[in-house]
Formats: structure tokens, sequence, C-alpha cells
């Protein structure tokens, strides 16, 4: 409902090897406010979303996050981040729930796909969970980083097929990082879905 008072067309694509129904860590790139909504039409089965701690703070926006199951990432905690977001992980795989990440950690401010950090990965890893890749690509023209201002657009989503973490060595880890940074920012950039020989190399 957001993206349509927003007055934008959504149009979503999924891989013909996605599963709907497997529990995933979803990789999504980042770019404004409608990131959320764009997620949650296109991703098929109950989700949380992996969030900064102090986000869980905001009046009635913490209290759904917190409803919705959202883990949170405390970056003051005496507990490594990757140690809370992975302990976390394992309890919503158990409940049943995929999680929405965005690797770049922060929102573009020039339409590009910047680099993916690993730690996303080597939670879905620890955790259990293969990753997917969302790329949005038309959304930087209908939003951007720091105005309430929105254009009528057209935002299109690929939704690639799993891609598994078992396994995987931290270096190997590293490689899938970068493997879901490339679908994406092919997808977003240069407007090129990944072939079946890139996915079965995946």
């Amino acid at each position: 409902m957001c993206v349509w008072m927003s007055l934008s067309r959504l149009k979503i694509t999924y891989d013909p090897h996605f599963n709907r129904k497997r529990i995933s860590v979803f990789c999504q790139n980042h770019v404004n406010l409608l990131d959320a909504h764009v997620a949650s039409a296109a991703i098929p089965h109950t989700f949380c979303g992996l969030m900064n701690a102090w986000q869980f703070h905001i009046p009635f926006y913490g209290w759904l996050m917190r409803l919705s199951k959202g883990i949170p990432v405390d970056r003051k905690s005496s507990i490594p981040v990757l140690v809370q977001i992975t302990e976390a992980a394992k309890n919503r795989i158990i409940e049943g729930f995929s999680i929405l990440t965005f690797p770049e950690s922060h929102r573009t401010r020039d339409g590009k796909v910047q680099k993916f950090r690993r730690g996303v990965f080597l939670m879905a890893r620890d955790a259990g969970y293969p990753v997917v890749p969302i790329a949005v690509r038309g959304s930087f023209e209908v939003n951007q980083k720091g105005s309430f201002l929105f254009r009528p657009g057209k935002i299109e989503v690929y939704v690639g097929a799993q891609l598994e973490t078992k396994g995987l060595s931290d270096q190997e880890i590293g490689k899938l990082a970068g493997k879901t940074q490339k679908i994406i920012s092919d997808f977003v950039e240069n407007r090129t879905l990944p072939s079946e020989k890139e996915f079965i190399a995946a």
C-alpha cells in the first residue's frame, strides 16, 4: 500500500529456481524509506528484519518491530555483533521466520550498489539459512536518502534463487557476499539478470 501511495508501479520478477516456501536470509540493496515495503511485497512468507537497536525505541515503530520479531543490532553491547545476530537468527529459523537484511548497511547516495559486508552472510551460514538476493531498480528515482519528496515511477524487483551457505569457509562466505552483490548490481545498474551458469556456480 505504501508503494501504491507513492503513485509508483511495482513489478516483481522471481527467478524460476526460487523456492517460495524455503526460509532464507534475503539480501536487498538499500535505497530509501520504501525498502521494507517493497520487501513485504516481494517476500512471499513470514519474515523479520535485522536493524539497529536504537530503532526499537522509536514510538509505535519500535513496538511494531518487536511484535514482528525484528533482530536488534546493538553495537554498544559487550557481546560481539555477529554473536548477537547469529543467536537471534537461530531462534528465528526455529520459529519459521526468514530474515530481511541490507548488507550495504547504509542507503545509497548515488543509486549504485555499495560493497556488501559479509556479517549477514556469516550469520546465515552459522544459523543454517541460505541467502537470496533481492535487487530493486527504479526506487532511487522515486525517493532518495534525506528527502521526504516522492516522485511517481516504476519500481522493478528481481528475487533470485536461494544460494547455499552450508559448509562454506569464511573465505568462501566473502566470495558469496561478492557474488550476491554482483547479481544485485547487474540488475540495478546494468539491467541484466544472472545466467543459469552463474547461479549453478554460486
